[in-house]
């Protein structure tokens, strides 16, 4: 709840600084690496891989890789798209469309902190 109430009052930057001035190979090295070192992604691997039964299959180590590729093809496509409309859309946002947004996510996340107080407390 807490991060949703800076997130509300905060004010946007004057100039948004670049990050990282790398190129787009670096970026997508960079990007891969972090992702397969995630703790969280290579259980959620390991339990779709089990639920799955992928060690069971008759279909072995082919269906495996399958699933593997298919993943990567989704989260390559998500991230492709991800980008693009980020790209597209943020040449035209201002400092008043992103305050904007800075109300809506804070609202947002207070709702979401009020709920799991509920969830846990009550």
């Amino acid at each position: 709840m807490y991060l949703g109430v800076r997130t509300f009052l905060s004010a946007p930057p004057d100039n948004p600084g670049t990050a990282w001035e790398g190129t787009l190979l670096q970026d997508y090295g960079t990007t891969v690496i972090l992702t397969l070192t995630n703790p969280m992604t290579i259980i959620s691997f390991a339990g779709v891989f089990a639920a799955l039964g992928i060690g069971a299959v008759s279909g072995g180590d082919y269906s495996a890789v399958l699933m593997v590729l298919g993943v990567i093809t989704g989260s390559l496509a998500w991230w492709v798209l991800l980008v693009g409309g980020t790209s597209v859309l943020g040449s035209r946002c201002n400092r008043r469309v992103l305050g904007l947004v800075n109300r809506i996510a804070g609202i947002l996340i207070f709702l979401f902190g009020i709920a799991l107080f509920a969830a846990i407390f009550l």
